[in-house]
C-alpha cells in the first residue's frame, strides 16, 4: 500500500497500428496538461455549444445578432478544438 500513497498518477495503454499494445504512465506534470485540456474542451463543446444552439433557437427575430453569436462560438470551438488536439497529440 504504500506504493499508492506516494507514486499515485495515471497509466495510458495505447493500441498501435500493428496491433501491439504500449503502456505509459502519466505523471503530475502531464496530468496539469490533461486538466486544462479538459476544461477548455468541455468550455468549448459544452458552454459554447449551447450558446450556439440556443442564439439559433431563441434569437431567430434578430438574425443579424444571431448570425454573430452563431459565429463567434462556432470559430471559438473551432480553434480551441485545433489547439488543444494538437497540444495533446
Amino acid at each position: 500500500m504504500k506504493y499508492h500513497k506516494t507514486k499515485r498518477g495515471f497509466a495510458g495503454i495505447e493500441i498501435l497500428s500493428d496491433l501491439s499494445v504500449r503502456t505509459s504512465a502519466v505523471t503530475y506534470e502531464t496530468f496539469d496538461f490533461y486538466v486544462y485540456h479538459g476544461l477548455l474542451m468541455w468550455t468549448a463543446w459544452g458552454l459554447l455549444g449551447f450558446i450556439q444552439l440556443a442564439s439559433n433557437r431563441w434569437l431567430k427575430g434578430y438574425w443579424y445578432l444571431n448570425m454573430w453569436i452563431h459565429r463567434l462560438a462556432g470559430t471559438s470551438i473551432m480553434i480551441i478544438t485545433l489547439i488543444m488536439g494538437i497540444m495533446a497529440y
